[in-house]
């Protein structure tokens, strides 16, 4: 009896071992695969946390493209189609004497020539040609009047519709008694135009 009982529980240890590597080979074909398919499912969703990084910057672009295309077109509509000195005098007079300065005199020099390409279809609808030419207008203003009131019209340039760049400033002293309202300045400018 004892001998058919042992034959019983290894025959039940048999079966119990023969069923646990059967188990084993099926199951662990299926660990690995979800293993797999977990590390895949990570590496995909860190590709779309870059992809959408991505399509932020890009939006974050685009906004700030057509805010400058924009201002580049607001900038393109302040230039004069020709030089037009007469407005510019007239700008400088104006700023100046609302500032608190006078404008003692004016010189304008000689202008170089820029080539813009643009769109061909924007070109044939606004310009007829193959492009723009911008051309500057280079100026040295005289003015007379004290630093503070200097300040207030180089901020009033830099906020005028029509681009001003100001090179250079001299300034020189407010007479033999010193007056400090009285100041000798030179401001050196660039302005533009579009040139046909």
């Amino acid at each position: 009896m004892s001998d058919k009982r042992n034959k019983e529980v290894l025959i039940i240890i048999v079966s119990v071992i023969v069923i646990l590597l059967v188990a084993y080979l099926f199951i662990s074909p299926t660990i690995t695969g979800l293993k797999d398919t977990n590390y895949d499912l990570k590496i995909k969703q860190n590709d779309l946390s870059r992809a959408e990084e991505h399509l932020e910057n890009l939006k974050i672009l685009e906004s700030t493209f057509k805010s400058q295309k924009t201002e580049v077109e607001d900038i393109m509509k302040a230039l004069p189609t020709y030089s037009d000195i007469e407005d510019m005098l007239v700008t400088m007079e104006t700023v100046a004497n609302q500032n608190g300065m006078q404008v003692t005199n004016v010189a304008p020099q000689e202008a170089d020539l820029y080539y813009y390409e643009e769109d061909e279809e924007e070109i044939i609808e606004e310009e007829g040609t193959g492009g723009l030419t911008m051309q500057e207008l280079v100026i040295d203003v005289g003015l007379k009047g004290s630093y503070q009131n200097l300040e207030k019209v180089l901020a009033a340039f830099e906020e005028n519709r029509r681009p001003i760049d100001i090179n250079t400033i001299s300034i020189g002293g407010g007479g033999e008694t010193y007056d400090p309202n009285a100041l000798s300045i030179t401001l050196n400018l660039t302005t533009y135009y579009l040139a046909s």
